[in-house]
């Protein structure tokens, strides 16, 4: 996986990733779902989009505080904290 994070990889690592493909099954002997793998952020959102959109529940809205250090507080972020 560091691999592939840094490139392309090499040959041999595709040939290794080609053997581990085979059918799963879509949820555990436990009944907890098999965990998905994807490959951008985006793929990632629209999953957990499909996965909100069938709970068939009302809304519930919670409010948040941060509380800390200003510095560290903006750098993670994005925002200004004073």
């Amino acid at each position: 996986m560091n691999e592939l994070a840094r490139g392309p990889g090499s040959e041999a690592t595709h040939r290794f990733i080609e053997t581990l493909s085979r059918p799963l099954p879509a949820v555990c002997s436990d009944d907890r779902p098999t965990i998905q793998i994807f490959g951008t952020n985006l793929e990632v959102d629209f999953a957990n989009a499909e996965q909100l959109a069938q709970i068939d529940l009302p809304l519930q809205t919670y409010t948040a505080m941060d509380a800390g250090d200003a510095k560290a507080l903006n750098t993670i972020s994005g925002m200004q904290f004073v």
